[in-house]
């Protein structure tokens, strides 16, 4: 059964109108960690390519 107490959840700010919401266990710290560094990932690469599709806009 899901039990809500032993998740977090994790919100990541992406841009202006849009988040990443990730539910993790919150007694395991690697898994914590490695869904951070994935989001990092995500959000330099939705940058990354939003600076590249409104480049003109710049």
């Amino acid at each position: 059964m899901f039990d809500l107490l032993n998740y977090i959840v994790y919100y990541y700010y992406i841009s202006h109108n849009v988040y990443l919401v990730l539910v993790y266990k919150n007694d395991n710290l690697h898994i914590l960690l490695y869904l951070i560094y994935f989001l990092n990932i995500i959000h330099y690469l939705l940058i990354k390519n939003i600076f590249q599709l409104n480049f003109h806009n710049y």
